[in-house]
Order: structure tokens, then sequence, then C-alpha cells
């Protein structure tokens, strides 16, 4: 089976809450992520990371995510994601330090923006305590 179709029944196994199905699919999606287009390659990594996660695998999820976030530096969702697994690992001060961090990026909005300066203070105490 070609990675498009695995991908796609993973999505669909993943939708359904069919974890563990999701999770092989993914796996046999990922040999041939090259042959997916950018948007399904970015699905993919984000289902895969994502259901990781949810199985409690997750150094598997962070290491994922990680990669994603290497691959494609201007996708915010890799960073909230992994946000989400560094909470389930134990790390809610880097969770929330790459949280705000996705916020000051992906912001727009001059009323929270006046405050970048102070937010990333915080995020440097959040990194290094």
């Amino acid at each position: 089976m070609n990675a498009k179709k695995l991908y796609d029944e993973a999505s669909s196994a993943d939708s359904s809450g069919d974890e563990e199905k999701a999770l092989g699919l993914y796996e046999s999606a990922l040999k041939g992520i090259d042959s997916l287009s950018l948007d399904d390659q970015k699905g993919l990594l984000l289902g895969l990371g994502s259901t990781y996660r949810w199985c409690s695998r997750l150094e598997d999820s962070a290491r994922t995510l990680n990669e994603a976030k290497r691959k494609f530096p201007n996708s915010p969702e890799f960073s909230v994601f992994l946000s989400l697994t560094q909470l389930d690992q134990g790390q809610s001060k880097l969770a929330v330090a790459n949280l705000l961090e996705t916020l000051l990026n992906e912001s727009k909005s001059p009323s929270f923006l006046q405050y970048k300066r102070a937010l990333l203070q915080q995020i440097e105490m959040l990194r290094t305590s």
C-alpha cells in the first residue's frame, strides 16, 4: 500500500479513536513520507507525534514533533503539540515557555505584543529554572 493510502487510513483510525491501529499505519506511512505532499507530510508527522502521546510513548512523541519542527519551522502546530507532550512528561515550565513563544511568534495583536519584552524574559526564566 502506498504512503498516501496508509496516511489516509491512519487519519481515519485516529479520528475514530483507534490510536493503536492509527499508530501502526502512521509508522508504515512514514517510510514513504517523501512521496507525500507537504501538507500530508505535516499531517502525518503531527498525527504520529500526537498518537505516540496518546499511547504514552512520550519520548517518541517528543522526538517526532521536534523533528517536524526542524523540518517545518514555520508550522506552529508542532510546537503546540510538543508542549502537550512536555506537559505529560512533567516539563510544565518548558511547555509554558514553548506555548508563550509560539503565541509571540504567531500573534499580530498590538495589545498582546506590547508585552513582548516582558514575555521574552518570562520565557527565558521558565527555560532556565
